[in-house]
């Protein structure tokens, strides 16, 4: 499990910025709805929430990501397994979605 990245910036604000996810550990399928709204609700609160756009980094980067992971650990009344190697085999997309991209010359 990761969480606290972020996809880009908004233009004209400095403050916003693509960012890798921290790893967090490992967690069993059946433990991911709970971890999912555990790490949602502690970027939301007012601690770590100070806007929508930054939510996620600023949650860690504020708290630091012992302490946040810490507090996930709590509201999910969970504990992460050490993070397990991971490995990707493709980047493609498994649905077949793809690009359009013009023929050549047009």
């Amino acid at each position: 499990m990761t969480a606290g990245g972020g996809l880009g910036a908004t233009h004209g604000d400095a403050a916003t910025y693509p960012r890798l996810a921290d790893v967090l550990g490992f967690i069993a399928p059946e433990q991911t709805l709970a971890i999912a709204e555990a790490i949602d609700t502690a970027q939301r609160d007012p601690i770590a929430a100070t806007a929508s756009t930054r939510a996620s980094n600023t949650a860690i980067e504020t708290m630091g990501l012992a302490a946040f992971k810490a507090e996930v650990e709590r509201r999910a009344s969970l504990q992460f397994a050490p993070a397990r190697p991971l490995e990707f085999k493709t980047n493609g997309d498994r649905f077949g979605w793809t690009v359009a991209r013009p023929a050549p010359g047009i």
